[in-house]
C-alpha cells in the first residue's frame, strides 16, 4: 500500500477536514503503490487536480469545499491516481489522457467519466472529509 502525506493544516476556509483513516482506506481499495501527497490548494476556479510525478502522485484540492464536495473531490483525485497506475509509465499515462481530451472534449474523457461514476458510485462508502 502506498504511503499517505496530507497537509500540515487539518482544516480548510470552508471548515472542512480530511479523515485520513478514511485516506488510507481509500487508498488500500485503489490498489496504489506509489506514495501520495494531498495539499490544500487556495483556487476556487477547480475543485481539485491530480499530478502523476516520478515520486508519486500530488493531490491539490481546494480549500472553499464544504466536507461533501471534499470527499468527492478527493475520491475523484485517488481515481485518477489508480487510473494513472495501470499505465507503464508517467508519458503513457499523459499521452493516453490528453490525447482523449482532444478527441472527445475535457467533459467525455474516458478517465473524467470514469473518475467522476465512481467517485459518485462510493463516495457514500468513503468518508474521506468531514
Amino acid at each position: 500500500m502506498a504511503n499517505v502525506l496530507l497537509p500540515n493544516k487539518d482544516r480548510n476556509i470552508a471548515g472542512a477536514s480530511i479523515n485520513p483513516g478514511a485516506v488510507l482506506e481509500a487508498v488500500e481499495f485503489l490498489e496504489l503503490e506509489r506514495p501520495v501527497e494531498i495539499k490544500w490548494a487556495a483556487g476556487i476556479r477547480r475543485r481539485g487536480a491530480h499530478r502523476n510525478q516520478t515520486e508519486g502522485h500530488v493531490i491539490t484540492v481546494s480549500t472553499y469545499l464544504d466536507a461533501e464536495q471534499l470527499n468527492i473531490t478527493m475520491l475523484h483525485e485517488l481515481i485518477h491516481a489508480a487510473q494513472a497506475e495501470r499505465f507503464d509509465s508517467r508519458r503513457e499515462w499523459a499521452v493516453a489522457y490528453h490525447s482523449e481530451s482532444r478527441r472527445v472534449g475535457y467533459h467525455h474523457n474516458q478517465y473524467e467519466v470514469e473518475a467522476r461514476e465512481l467517485a459518485d458510485d462510493f463516495s457514500k462508502d468513503f468518508n474521506l472529509a468531514r
